[in-house]
């Protein structure tokens, strides 16, 4: 556990660094679309996380089925 937690936070010093050194946007320009960031918030989508009468009509059913 304690490998993965530094490892882990060897390559967020890293990507942070990268960061500075060139800027944010350009982490996002290497993406092929805009849509694969998109999918990164589908989880947070569900009634784990708010009533699903909160959430709009458009993903209720959606957040219906991530329960």
């Amino acid at each position: 556990m304690l490998i993965v937690i530094l490892s882990d936070m060897g390559y967020t010093s890293y990507r942070l660094f990268m960061d500075k050194q060139r800027g944010i946007i350009e982490r996002f320009l290497y993406a092929k679309c805009a849509f694969s960031y998109s999918l990164i918030f589908l989880p947070f989508i569900s009634s784990a996380f708010v009533p699903t009468n909160t959430i709009p009509q458009v993903v209720q059913a959606f957040a219906k089925i991530n329960r």
